[in-house]
């Protein structure tokens, strides 16, 4: 072999630096981190967890608007009779059927009502003019403006939550210490 082939350095990944620390020894100390570091990282993961819940949570509270801005208080009523009854995973779905006021006959579902009707039930109804099939709900039933509250809520404190986390401004007791 030529003398150049034999003095030649082994390919990068295979040099060892010999500064290197020896791998950590299981069981062993850890490498020491300062307590403002670990501060920091435990901050700014409250926070960004904080800012994706935030975002979750308006979602939420959008489809909830949504829903409900489709059918106002000077949305027209209708007696609606219960056909069926469908069973979810907490909670019951109703079938309806009604007339309109222009005249159309109508079936819909919902799960807006109070209560648990039965089938052959007779139900005051309000629905969207436009759609009565997709939205319908029993006359007086206010949860979704609960839930648009309570999601929003949610949302304005999780966003407090992820400033003051992004910023390192948490208290103590936020950070599970």
């Amino acid at each position: 072999m030529s003398e150049g082939r034999r003095n030649r350095r082994a390919p990068r990944r295979f040099r060892v630096a010999i500064d290197a620390p020896a791998a950590p020894v299981v069981g062993g100390p850890t490498p020491a981190v300062s307590r403002s570091r670990r501060a920091w990282r435990s901050q700014r993961g409250a926070g960004v967890t904080c800012f994706v819940l935030a975002v979750l949570f308006a979602v939420l509270a959008v489809g909830a608007a949504d829903d409900g801005s489709h059918i106002g208080p000077a949305s027209p009523t209708a007696q609606a009779t219960v056909v069926d009854v469908i069973p979810l995973y907490r909670r019951s779905e109703v079938a309806v059927e009604f007339r309109t006021q222009d005249g159309r006959d109508v079936r819909a579902r919902t799960d807006e009502y109070r209560g648990m009707p039965e089938v052959g039930d007779v139900l005051t109804v309000q629905y969207d003019p436009a759609d009565p099939e997709a939205f319908v709900r029993e006359l007086g039933d206010d949860t979704n403006r609960v839930y648009v509250v309570l999601f929003a809520g949610l949302t304005g404190a999780l966003v407090v939550g992820g400033v003051l986390g992004l910023r390192g401004r948490l208290p103590r007791w936020a950070l599970n210490r």
